[in-house]
Parts: C-alpha cells; structure tokens; sequence
C-alpha cells in the first residue's frame, strides 16, 4: 500500500469481486466524499473541484462527472463515447436542470461516505445502478456536474 498525506493506493491482487474490493478500501478511509474513477475511463482535469462544488444541499448523496473512454484511436471507441457517453451527457445535463435524479454510470463520480456506509455495494455485476437505485428511493439526490 502507497501512503501520502492525500491519497492511499491499495492494491488487492485476491480476487474477492469489485463489491468486496471497495467495501475493503472504504475501511481505510474516514474522507467525507469518495471518488471512483474506473481504470478504463478518464476524466476532465478538474472533474474533483468541480464536483465537490455541487455537494451544495444536504440531500445531495452523490454528483455524477463527465467521463470519457480511454480509446479514441479507433471508430469503434470513437462510437462508445458518442453513444454512450456525449448522449447520456445531453440526458444528465437536461435531468439535473429539471431537478431530477439521474444515475451513477460507475466512473467518474464522488459520493458521501455515509451514504455508502449506510447502503453498501451489491454483489451484482451493476452496483452502481443498485447503489443509484438505493440512494432515489430513500429521498436523496443524484445530480450531475460536468
């Protein structure tokens, strides 16, 4: 494990499952907000500054960020990131101005820690729809700055 004053980098090569992976990590922290950045993503320069802004209401449990997908060097890749990402972006954008919720894409997003302490992660392959589904139901928001 790398230590700084800023960040811890724990590696776990054990295959636990991502689910198992971050509740480990999670204990080595008390940091109010958590970021998650998947490894085949990446995000604008200051997607940090930027989202920590938006935690403006109490009820703000998680901000969602641009995030773009590390391939752009061929049209398939070119495709992912205006399909998925450039759209869902138009759809994020348009949802928040309307004060509605929208959903974690897995990447590129900060939550509240005790709003992970208080829902958990799902064994199943889409816990980031699950931890969504969790946070809309119980009254909190999900709001995108990017």
């Amino acid at each position: 494990m790398f230590i700084n004053n800023n960040f811890k980098l724990l590696v776990q090569e054990e295959e636990k499952g991502k689910s198992k992976k971050l509740k480990d990590a999670l204990k080595l922290t008390e940091a109010e907000l958590i970021a998650f950045l998947d490894a085949d993503h990446r995000a604008l320069p200051d997607w940090l500054s930027l989202s920590v802004k938006c935690f403006s209401r109490p009820e703000i449990a998680a901000v969602q960020s641009r995030r773009f997908s590390l391939g752009s060097e061929n049209p398939v890749a070119v495709w992912d990131t205006a399909e998925n990402h450039l759209a869902q972006e138009v759809i994020n954008k348009s949802f928040t101005a309307l004060n509605l919720n929208i959903f974690l894409t897995g990447t590129t997003f900060l939550i509240r820690k005790e709003i992970i302490d208080k829902f958990g992660f799902s064994q199943c392959v889409t816990e980031d729809t699950y931890l969504s589904y969790q946070i809309i139901t119980n009254e909190y928001k999900i709001v995108y700055c990017g």
